[in-house]
């Protein structure tokens, strides 16, 4: 960053954009007026992208902040992304309580256990050698 964008030297400090400025912005670099709209990046540079990135952490507030969106998003019946993924859901069963389960999600929600971190209960429908919340789970 250069030394007149820092501290009081920088001619936005203390200033927002207006509601008309924001509105000029999105127009201008929304699809093909991004500049790296149609840019498509080789195998070669994604792995050298992802080479940089291991072990930079995002700073904690980041974290923070994504914990409350989703926890907000989660309060209000909203799934954090949309469920169009294109993958046909998986219906489960918990076998001691032979309760049927239309979705992976839709259990850990009966189990009132966060649906994105559903990795523990994937293992134990995997592999009937392991619980999850003291229950036996299989795919239908």
């Amino acid at each position: 960053m250069s030394e007149i964008m820092k501290g009081p030297s920088n001619p936005m400090l203390g200033r927002k954009h207006t509601e008309e400025e924001l509105a000029w912005y999105r127009e201008r670099f929304a699809g093909e007026g991004n500049p790296r709209y149609g840019v498509h990046l080789s195998d070669e540079t994604k792995a050298k992208i992802s080479k940089a990135k291991i072990g930079s952490k995002m700073p904690p507030e980041h974290g923070r902040k994504i914990s409350r969106s989703l926890k907000q998003a989660w309060a209000e019946g909203k799934r954090h992304r949309p469920d169009n993924s294109g993958k046909p859901k998986k219906r489960v069963l918990c076998v001691e309580e032979q309760r049927e389960f239309e979705s992976i999600a839709d259990a850990m929600r009966w189990l009132d256990k966060d649906p994105h971190n559903k990795s523990n209960l994937i293992k134990a429908l995997k592999d009937n050698k392991y619980t999850y919340c003291g229950y036996h789970w299989k795919y239908l």
